[in-house]
């Protein structure tokens, strides 16, 4: 709990508000039990530690979320798993920052973007916009979904021609 706290505590929120707060936010990761772990492998899964930081960074209620490949370092089904969490806490909770999210992987975009921005890498220039066309609440299903192979397929296109501009 102190791990979530910490950010409320660094800007003089109260320490009994903080942990009230912290303990809030832990539930809405799905850690609840796990409030008194150290936040370290092996204590917590990776996906657990994923969860700390993603509810350490939301108990502030911060208007713009930057994630930078947040998800690399976890296996395929730990991978899913956080990325449905995700969806499902900004579905569901009333959290609503912007949030920028880097990724390499196609599918990982499409499934969790409602738009995708493909960005030059000298200085950040917009290349593309790319608005993602599904529903707002997605489950596992969509994956299986015509309509998300076919923005999988569409965004690994333009990347691709983007690529070939560029050399």
């Amino acid at each position: 709990m102190q791990n979530v706290a910490l950010p409320l505590i660094l800007k003089g929120v109260p320490k009994e508000e903080a942990n009230d707060k912290a303990m809030n936010m832990i539930k809405v990761v799905g850690l609840a039990g796990h409030e008194n772990k150290w936040a370290k492998y092996p204590i917590l899964s990776g996906g657990q530690l994923q969860r700390v930081a993603i509810a350490r960074n939301l108990v502030v209620n911060p208007q713009i979320l930057l994630m930078d490949e947040p998800f690399g370092a976890l296996d395929t089904v730990t991978r899913k798993q956080i990325q449905l969490f995700l969806r499902s806490i900004f579905e569901h909770a009333k959290l609503d920052p912007t949030v920028v999210f880097v990724t390499h992987s196609e599918s990982e975009a499409v499934f969790l973007s409602s738009d995708i921005y493909i960005l030059d890498s000298g200085p950040a220039t917009i290349r593309h916009h790319y608005k993602i066309d599904l529903p707002e609440i997605r489950d596992e299903s969509v994956r299986y979904s015509t309509q998300f192979t076919e923005f999988v397929n569409k965004l690994g296109s333009l990347l691709e021609d983007l690529k070939k501009e560029t050399k």
